[in-house]
């Protein structure tokens, strides 16, 4: 018997060494695919998600109520034609996706960004299915939480409740699942106001994270900061103790123009997702507006270096070295540019004096574009 217990014991801690170590490689492999499957807004990221493994994670398994059992059926059915891929397609904004990198919780990060419609991450966790990694679930850091944890909370649950019982409670939760469903439907047919008239309609003590989220959205999309910090401040209230809390704050923070709380959520941010070229970007335009020039190129230059495929980055660094009187350094940079991304001299000329005030008019840039 002894030697039994130690041999199931020693192929436990073989197994379980094995199953720690992180095929890093193939992960970063994984990772790069599926963002470059995100960028085509289409069907090509659905390969890299197993949907039913999904599924499995916010239905109820082996239920022993008959009407459940059926609901199920009928989910599962409709099911086959989900689409991660057309789901992301149908936003009303084609963001940009770029892998970040491995979590500690081995989850791979993707950046979920455009430049003037603000900044999210998915998470994607992995499980190992038929000799494959691919993902069956994604935290969103805007929602603080999995997708699973929405869909089971806003759609699945509120029904199975009314399955099980006829009172108040499901009849209310009901129709907030419709509110959210008809809200949801009307910003995919961009009709904004509808929808955040729509989902305002649900009292703020029965919003889940979902509900919240989608009226931050809509707030975003209407282009109001009364609407925006009046969204906010609801979540803050509804939600204090929320992982996103900060990643939601962020916008508050800098539409009261309060950057020492930004550069703070900034961090706490960096510290959840881990570093991010994109991040130090943010945090230049922080230090920016916060006058603190010197920190602010120093920032940029750290984000070039992480990715020197970003334009952006080279821009914003020329625009911050104009504002210092740097402009040998602005020239410095300007070259890079022509470097990096084969600009001819008439096309970068152009886009100088676009966009550059003083740095045009100095004598190294007549001389260098003549």
């Amino acid at each position: 018997m002894k030697t039994k217990f130690l041999c199931l014991l020693l192929f436990y801690l073989i197994t379980s060494k094995g199953q720690a170590q992180v095929p890093t490689e193939v992960w970063n492999e994984l990772g790069f695919n599926i963002a470059k499957a995100l960028n085509k807004h289409d069907r090509s990221v659905d390969p890299y998600f197993d949907k039913m493994a999904f599924l499995n994670r916010f239905i109820a398994q082996n239920p022993r109520n008959k009407d459940i059992k059926k609901f199920n059926r009928s989910i599962k059915m409709q099911w086959r034609t989900f689409s991660l891929g057309n789901s992301l397609a149908k936003q009303p904004i084609l963001y940009k996706y770029e892998y970040i990198g491995i979590r500690e919780d081995s989850s791979l990060v993707i950046r979920q960004w455009e430049v003037d419609e603000g900044l999210n991450y998915l998470l994607f966790k992995l499980d190992y299915i038929n000799n494959t990694w691919i993902g069956v679930d994604i935290y969103v850091m805007m929602t603080g939480e999995f997708m699973s944890e929405t869909m089971r909370n806003t759609i699945y649950m509120p029904t199975v409740i009314r399955l099980i019982q006829d009172g108040k409670k499901s009849r209310q939760e009901m129709s907030n699942v419709e509110i959210y469903t008809e809200a949801a439907q009307l910003m995919q047919e961009k009709e904004y106001q509808r929808a955040y008239t729509k989902i305002s309609g649900i009292p703020v003590k029965e919003r889940l994270k979902a509900h919240q989220i989608l009226k931050l959205n809509l707030s975003y999309y209407l282009d109001s900061n009364e609407k925006i910090l009046k969204t906010i401040g609801e979540y803050q209230s509804r939600f204090p103790d929320d992982p996103s809390f900060e990643f939601i704050m962020l916008d508050k923070y800098f539409l009261e123009e309060d950057y020492d709380k930004a550069l703070a959520a900034m961090n706490k941010i960096e510290e959840f997702i881990g570093e991010d070229d994109y991040l130090h970007y943010q945090k230049g335009l922080i230090y920016h507006l916060m006058g603190d020039l010197k920190k602010a190129a120093a920032k940029m230059r750290t984000a070039i270096e992480q990715r020197p495929n970003e334009e952006l980055y080279y821009w914003d660094l020329l625009t911050i070295l104009e504002w210092q009187k740097k402009y040998k350094k602005c020239m410095d940079v300007l070259k890079e540019i022509q470097e990096e991304f084969a600009y001819s001299k008439p096309v970068l000329k152009k886009k100088v004096l676009e966009n550059y005030n003083i740095f045009p008019y100095k004598k190294a840039f007549r001389s260098w574009v003549k």
